[in-house]
């Protein structure tokens, strides 16, 4: 469950909020009515924001790991080659 608060209401209730941090709830804290920021156990920190295999790069990489290895390639160069874009592309200048 996540919990919003503002600023102001998380500063005066930072040992409560961090209670319920470690039970497994995050809190949202806000400006404004506008979330600026997220307290987060940290189980949960680690567990979703330091992984090596996190992001873009880590998605990729697991998408990949699906295929195995010993099978033929899933595409050859020539079929790559033809997903190009062979055209000259826009006219540009510096000027």
């Amino acid at each position: 469950m996540t919990i919003k608060s503002s600023i102001a209401e998380t500063k005066d209730n930072l040992p409560k909020y961090i209670h319920e941090v470690e039970t497994g709830n995050d809190i949202c804290i806000t400006r404004h009515g506008k979330a600026v920021a997220m307290l987060v156990s940290i189980k949960r920190y680690e567990d979703k924001f330091t992984e090596e295999d996190s992001g873009i790069y880590g998605a990729i990489m697991a998408w990949r790991d699906q295929f195995d290895d010993t099978d033929d390639e899933l595409w050859t160069d020539a079929e790559i080659g033809a997903l190009r874009d062979k055209s000259p592309g826009r006219d540009f200048s510096w000027d």
